[in-house]
């Protein structure tokens, strides 16, 4: 399950079923390295003021050393190495 339009990641928003779950195939949950997961809803998604896609560079595109990106998500914001 997935919820497009809220800030929190258990209600609110617009709730959508998922049809394919993709792992890195290299993911380490140690660690965390690799740490992304795509998701496709079964159905697609309805855009509006709160809900908007995100600008992806095309294939080879060359991005310039400094430009401003943003990354979101729900994952861990902090990580206790123990060695």
């Amino acid at each position: 399950m997935a919820y497009a339009g809220s800030i929190d990641n258990t209600k609110g928003g617009t709730y959508y079923e998922l049809d394919r779950v993709v792992v890195h195939e290299k993911f380490n949950g140690i660690d965390l390295f690799n740490d992304i997961t795509l998701l496709r809803t079964a159905k697609a998604i309805a855009f509006s003021d709160n809900v908007q896609p995100i600008a992806l560079p095309t294939a080879g595109q060359d991005v310039p050393q400094g430009t401003a990106v943003s990354a979101v998500g729900w994952g861990t914001t902090r990580v206790s190495f123990k060695k």
